[in-house]
């Protein structure tokens, strides 16, 4: 019977079943050693009376001979009964103590104790094998775990989807458990990028938990800080709720991104093994923020440009290629415009080069203040820009126009000279049904709307 079940619990109930069909005990318990506290913890019982310790610190180097001299005092003080301390020892090792107890002073008889004794060895055997099973799965559990978070960093665009994906991964493999993933960008305050669990994160908590509790003395020591006895009123917890809570500092090199902190509700509430995968994951996930932080700022090197902070020509042409595949999947509209800024050489001949990129800077501030957050403000080339409106139709395109030209307007270039422009726009599928076709129409029309407006000009100069 014993030989049939795997799980620990289900050993120990098969034990006590054993126990009680085939001897006289009237009641039975079972306490396994924490290697990591040191103590024995009661497992599994039967009718063992409720003033009897559930947990026995250790302090001796003979664990088993302590434990059961701990229980005897127990028992001192209640009727006459006969206890049987057996160890659950496998080779030099101990396991822990199993003890029966039956009233009255009449001892075990010789059969029993020869029976006994056979199942404490053949427990051990089960218990260790079961242990050795649960290594070697978290040890598996582990690299699939790695094995995941090497794959989200593959596929993430950016550190906020990373952090989600890491925020999903490690709540699965820690059951019952609150994860929260911080970053603490150069110069910028701490911020959560990402949580996975029952219980919603409070900043203003975390906050202070850096100020006072166990997160800043990961991030102020830069290492792994396991903290057991935190309470529900603890201010210093990062979690109300929390027990027990692992803090990692997320560090690569000698920079240091944020932190990870798993939390459960109990105390002592994370075993070993869990201990080890949260370290390897940390480590895992700072190299892949460092390095997406990394590729980010590479791209905004070769994408934006230095003057304005909009994107740059190469960004704009990238944005319509990607907007155009989206819109045409999704059968969705979509919008471009630009715009050339008129007499900008007058401009720079009457300002001077820093005067008149004092003015780019402006038009670009003006026009982004008048775009939505997802359209995408390029610096074209010298003063001409370009905008990319996604899900935007030719209605919103006229709309947008007007208030960007509004906009333009407000901007003095000096000598109470107020900015004008050429502008031009199209829309998808209207105008074209191919990311150069779009582009093509849009530049042409600008070009009609500046010959235009050199005629218009020379018109009014010949007529004065």
């Amino acid at each position: 019977m014993l030989l049939s079940v795997r799980q620990q619990e289900t050993v120990l109930e098969t034990l006590l079943l054993v126990l009680r069909s085939h001897t006289e005990m009237h009641r039975a318990a079972v306490y396994l050693l924490d290697d990591a506290s040191h103590q024995l913890f009661c497992r599994a019982e039967h009718q063992w009376p409720k003033d009897r310790p559930r947990s026995l610190p250790l302090h001796d180097p003979d664990s088993i001979a302590v434990a059961a001299r701990t229980c005897a005092q127990q028992t001192a003080s209640r009727e006459e009964a006969t206890v049987l301390y057996l160890p659950l020892l496998i080779r030099d090792r101990a396991l822990g103590t199993m003890a029966i107890e039956k009233n009255g002073t009449q001892s075990f008889a010789n059969e029993d104790l020869v029976l006994l004794s056979l199942l404490a060895a053949q427990v051990a055997v089960l218990l260790e094998n079961r242990q050795l099973h649960d290594a070697e799965y978290a040890r598996t559990r582990q690299v699939e775990l790695l094995h995941l978070i090497v794959r989200s960093a593959a596929t993430a665009p950016n550190p906020s989807e990373f952090c989600a994906l890491l925020a999903d991964l490690l709540g699965d493999a820690f059951e019952s458990a609150n994860v929260a993933v911080l970053l603490c960008p150069p110069d910028k305050d701490l911020r959560i990028a990402a949580h996975a669990g029952s219980d919603e994160p409070q900043m203003e908590r975390f906050l202070q938990a850096r100020q006072l509790g166990p997160l800043g003395q990961a991030m102020r020591q830069r290492r792994f800080v396991l903290a057991e006895d935190a309470t529900a009123a603890n201010p210093s917890f990062c979690y109300g709720t929390s027990g027990s809570e692992i803090c990692i500092p997320l560090v690569a090199g000698a920079t240091g991104l944020g932190a990870l902190v798993i939390a459960r509700r109990g105390t002592h509430a994370f075993r070993k093994e869990e201990l080890t995968l949260a370290q390897v994951a940390a480590e895992v996930a700072a190299n892949t923020v460092r390095s997406l932080h990394l590729s980010e700022e590479l791209n905004r090197s070769t994408s934006s440009d230095p003057l304005t902070g909009a994107s740059n020509q190469r960004h704009f042409h990238a944005m319509v290629e990607q907007e155009f595949s989206r819109a045409r999947r999704y059968q969705k509209p979509f919008g471009l415009i630009t715009m050339d800024l008129r007499s900008f050489r007058e401009v720079n001949s009457t300002l001077g080069v820093q005067g008149a990129d004092q003015i780019l800077k402006q038009v670009a501030a003006s026009l982004r203040a008048r775009l939505r957050s997802h359209d995408t403000l390029s610096r074209y080339e010298g003063d001409q820009f370009a905008m990319v409106l996604p899900e935007v139709n030719g209605d919103g395109v006229a709309i947008v126009l007007t208030k960007l030209n509004a906009a333009l307007a407000t901007i003095e270039a000096g000598a109470s000279r107020r900015l004008t422009a050429a502008w031009a726009a199209v829309t998808f599928p209207e105008d074209g049904d191919s990311e150069a076709e779009l582009v093509n129409v849009l530049f042409r029309r600008l070009d009609a709307t500046r010959r235009q407006s050199r005629s218009s000009s020379s018109q009014a100069a010949t007529a004065e």
